[in-house]
């Protein structure tokens, strides 16, 4: 086993590895404790990625969040055998039957760059792969939407006593008010991964493919729109052009607006999500002189995980990126068109 993995892991990889090699051809001529385990960088989950080369193929171990109960597990592996199935994301080719890991095609590509998309080619070609994805007839389960997510991190940072910075309220309030509008002219759940920063995303040969299926499941297709063009940086010409070949056509003026208001969502759940988890951290001010004074993380740090600093800071990233979202003109102008009209089939 790799020195970089503890003990723990080294058992872990050990058990799974044990019962992939006995379901293949010829597992006498295999020894999975000498083989060579390459630990790879991942996104935000909690789950741990290592390489292997096996006969003449090279494949990748995830090993499951070990706190995770068997219901999130499942839900995990379904949605990563069923983007694996339509040829989103990586192929699965084994299980182990306590759940505590899965075997799955290497990728040998890498991660997509915010200048990827500068190449007109390659948003086009990215809104047919994510379209692919939404109008796919495979089951999937269905998914915890962004706003229950919020709302479980706001419940588990009040029972901490967590501060927050003081628009935080503000977010709140909009997120209710923004789950009723939606809710009020519901559109099709579909397939949807959300969680569409660069790290989730492969591209290879012109191809691209979706990893890291935590958080995906039936949705609204407009959290993965908004988040891929959110942490790319898209201008507006890039977003109309993305979301022409997206819809085979020119965004109508619902679809515009709908689109405007769902940005800033991700944005507070991210947020939600990592002042939440920052009782523990040290601040030398408070959150309202960083805003003002501090010189913060980007959104492209936080989607190349470069997040070298305390949690807090990059969400206050989020927060600011979303207010500055929600405080232009043409989202308190989309958000009152969509609250009049409702979605027609």
């Amino acid at each position: 086993m790799t020195s970089s993995s503890s003990v723990l892991q080294d058992e872990r990889i050990s058990r799974v590895m044990q019962s992939f090699v006995t379901s293949v051809d010829s597992p006498s001529n295999i020894d999975p404790d000498n083989l060579i385990y390459t630990p790879l960088r991942g996104g935000g989950s909690k789950a741990a990625l290592y390489r292997f080369d096996m006969g003449q193929n090279s494949y990748v171990l995830r090993l499951l969040p070990q706190l995770a109960s068997n219901l999130t597990r499942m839900h995990q592996i379904i949605l990563a055998k069923q983007a694996g199935k339509i040829g989103i994301g990586p192929q699965i080719y084994f299980v182990d039957s306590q759940m505590e890991g899965m075997i799955m095609d290497f990728i040998p590509g890498r991660t997509v760059q915010q200048n990827d998309f500068e190449n007109g080619d390659n948003l086009t070609r990215f809104a047919k792969f994510l379209q692919k994805l939404h109008q796919s007839k495979e089951k999937f389960p269905v998914a915890c939407s962004p706003f229950q997510r919020f709302q479980n991190f706001m419940v588990k940072g009040k029972k901490e006593k967590i501060t927050y910075p003081l628009r935080f309220t503000e977010v709140e309030m909009l997120m209710e008010e923004m789950e009723a509008t939606l809710q009020l002219s519901p559109i099709p759940q579909v397939p949807a991964h959300l969680d569409l920063h660069p790290l989730n995303i492969m591209l290879t040969d012109q191809k691209f493919f979706l990893v890291d299926w935590v958080n995906g499941g039936m949705c609204d297709p407009y959290f993965d729109l908004a988040t891929f063009t959110t942490f790319q940086c898209l201008n507006e010409s890039q977003i109309l052009t993305f979301l022409t070949h997206y819809f085979e056509r020119s965004p109508t003026e619902f679809e515009w607006n709908r689109f405007i208001i769902t940005q800033p969502i991700r944005l507070f759940v991210i947020a939600a999500a990592l002042l939440s988890t920052s009782l523990d951290e040290t601040r030398p001010m408070s959150y309202e002189e960083a805003l003002q004074s501090w010189k913060l993380p980007s959104i492209t740090d936080f989607g190349k995980n470069e997040m070298n600093g305390p949690l807090w800071l990059f969400g206050l990233t989020m927060l600011q990126s979303g207010l500055q979202l929600i405080d232009q003109k043409n989202f308190k102008t989309a958000l009152q068109y969509i609250q009049r009209h409702k979605w027609i089939s």
